[in-house]
């Protein structure tokens, strides 16, 4: 059931990925990956109108996810999103293997990472 268009898109000279007839999309890693010294996850996105939007962050274990995160989003400019680790309580962060996009329309992401900060979010 998936009719997500996965492509990239070069942007003043930047490369970003962009989803379109977005249903779902999820990304593997190349292998389980240990992100459990970080406590963000952060991501830049810009859509004309994708809302709601859920992103998950998938371990190995328990191969089910219950916890996303639910944005509403900001439509017609880039935004920086900030989403505390806590958010996605039954991932086991010591082996993250996949992370997972929901929504509807067309989002351009970019600069998808995981980060230590002493800064409570």
């Amino acid at each position: 059931g998936q009719a997500t268009v996965y492509a990239t898109d070069n942007i003043s000279n930047n490369n970003v990925i962009k989803l379109s007839n977005l249903n779902y999309q999820g990304f593997a890693f190349d292998a389980a990956t240990d992100i459990s010294s970080k406590n963000n996850l952060r991501l830049d996105y810009w859509t004309a109108g994708v809302n709601p939007f859920k992103i998950w962050v998938i371990s190995l274990e328990p191969t089910v996810d219950n916890n996303s995160y639910d944005l509403v989003t900001t439509p017609g400019s880039w935004q920086t999103l900030t989403i505390p680790m806590s958010t996605f309580s039954d991932v086991d962060l010591s082996e993250v293997e996949q992370m997972k996009f929901e929504g509807t329309g067309t989002i351009y992401l970019d600069n998808i990472y995981f980060y230590w900060s002493n800064v409570e979010i």
